[in-house]
């Protein structure tokens, strides 16, 4: 492991745009968490929480999948999604059925009911999308859809943030 950023550019140059994306994160993630737009989001969910609504749109994603598969997706132990999936299947969003080839395995798939809450979800989600990049080109809204998936599918790669020596002022660790 180096001490600093593996990169030819400018590392002040790196250092703001890194800020610029650390701060445009925190600042998307404040907004999906206000209050008010949590409220616009309960009439979606009235009977689940919010990171259930997460289980529904990785299911749409990604289609029927075991429970361990969908807490590996999601980045989180197993004892945490089952909880989450019974509350699914017990509010009808979900169904568990046989695992093709396997008779001990079960599949979580969406309902028709999941699959009406997912769309309402992504009419939110495009609504809010078209207020906030009202005054941008469309040639702008599909570089930034680009540029945000290439990002998120790189940053999903990594296991642990490197920690450079130099910033933390003793050895590196990975």
């Amino acid at each position: 492991m180096t001490d600093g950023p593996i990169t030819d550019e400018d590392p002040e140059l790196l250092r703001a745009t890194s800020r610029a994306v650390q701060y445009g994160v925190i600042e998307i993630a404040r907004w999906a968490s206000r209050k008010t737009t949590l409220d616009r989001l309960r009439p979606l969910v009235p009977d689940l929480v919010l990171t259930d609504l997460w289980l529904l749109l990785a299911l749409d994603e990604h289609g029927a999948m075991r429970p361990g598969e969908l807490a590996a997706r999601q980045h989180v132990d197993r004892s945490t999604v089952t909880p989450q999936v019974r509350r699914l299947l017990h509010a009808g969003y979900a169904v568990r059925r046989p695992a093709p080839g396997d008779r001990r395995a079960a599949l979580i798939d969406l309902t028709d009911k999941g699959r009406g809450v997912v769309d309402r979800a992504h009419l939110l989600a495009d609504h809010a999308f078209a207020l906030a990049t009202a005054d941008w080109t469309a040639e702008d809204r599909a570089a930034f859809g680009d540029l945000l998936g290439r990002f998120t599918r790189a940053i999903a790669t990594l296991d642990a943030l490197p920690i450079a020596a130099q910033e933390t002022g003793g050895a590196g660790t990975d």
